[in-house]
């Protein structure tokens, strides 16, 4: 991997509980059943060995918890997580230009937040229809880019991880 190619990884919050009603949405923490769907999530991250040089979290609980998972499997320091604001509820193009701002000396990112958003900038940089599910993994690889111009062409390679289920989507 050369300084100027890049790796995104999409990583969608695990499955949320919705048993304290009276939470806000940004406080619901994981369900024992996401927490343990993450051990596969982060089985298929080590054998990928994909190291993110920075995992970016939208500062939802669920979210947080699930960037925390995904951190310890790849071996990464939790006190690493970057929060940011603009990957809850933002919209896509709002993370769109949030990555572009990203130095590029982070060759690897991995982002962690929520649907809609994520299927959504998917869509925008795969020009198809792609659906997030849970704890979904999609990992999108350009040659030859920097982050302020890398949605201009398709990526090189793109694999997902939904549901145990891995596929090159090109």
């Amino acid at each position: 991997m050369t300084s100027n190619d890049k790796k995104l990884i999409l990583l969608r919050h695990a499955k949320s509980s919705w048993d304290y009603p009276l939470l806000p949405d940004f406080a619901r923490p994981l369900q024992e059943k996401g927490i343990q769907r993450m051990a596969s999530v982060g089985v298929f991250l080590q054998k990928k060995q994909i190291i993110p040089q920075q995992i970016i979290s939208s500062y939802a609980v669920r979210a947080y918890q699930t960037a925390v998972i995904a951190a310890a499997a790849l071996k990464y320091s939790p006190e690493n997580i970057t929060i940011a604001s603009d990957l809850y509820f933002q919209g896509s193009h709002s993370i769109l230009q949030y990555l572009k701002q990203q130095s590029d000396q982070q060759q690897v990112i991995m982002l962690v937040g929520h649907n809609p958003d994520f299927s959504d900038l998917a869509e925008l940089l795969l020009r198809k229809n792609i659906e997030m599910p849970t704890a979904g993994v999609l990992l999108l690889e350009w040659k030859h880019v920097s982050w302020q111009n890398f949605d201009q062409d398709l990526p090189k390679n793109a694999l997902s991880f939904f549901k145990n289920d891995l596929k090159n989507i090109y």
